[in-house]
């Protein structure tokens, strides 16, 4: 191990990130599906600057859905296929890596929605700007 003062780092751990470990390929994939899944999520609520998605469902642009099954289908490929694993140099993830990418991603969604609802909120509508505006004249 390290001296406490500092000095060569432990060489277990110097192997456990080296070139073609199989720790540094499980963070690539991970943190490759995570900014996939994030980038998909934020397109998703991009649909409508002020709306929730509850009202204005992902399926309202179709264009987009079929945008976002192409990307999520690439990154399958990188993912799942032997020769671009390689080329990528990343690792197949499990049912358990894909859940813990989602409870990564999820926060997105929700910190999205909750700016949207400020936006709302704060924003008085376009009817009561409106007619404050024709009660100041």
């Amino acid at each position: 191990a390290a001296a406490a003062g500092g000095g060569a780092p432990d060489a277990a751990l110097c192997a456990l990130f080296a070139e073609n470990s199989y720790a540094r390929t499980k963070c690539t994939s991970m943190a490759l599906s995570v900014l996939v899944t994030v980038e998909c999520i934020r397109a998703f609520a991009a649909i409508s600057e002020k709306q929730s998605l509850l009202r204005v469902p992902p399926w309202a642009n179709p264009y987009l859905g079929l945008g976002m099954l192409a990307q999520v289908g690439l990154h399958s490929c990188i993912l799942y296929i032997p020769k671009l694993r390689n080329m990528f140099k990343v690792r197949a993830l499990d049912v358990d890596d894909w859940r813990l990418v989602l409870c990564y991603a999820a926060p997105v969604l929700l910190l999205e929605e909750a700016l949207k609802l400020a936006h709302r909120l704060i924003e008085p509508p376009a009817k009561q700007t409106a007619a404050l505006r024709a009660q100041q004249r």
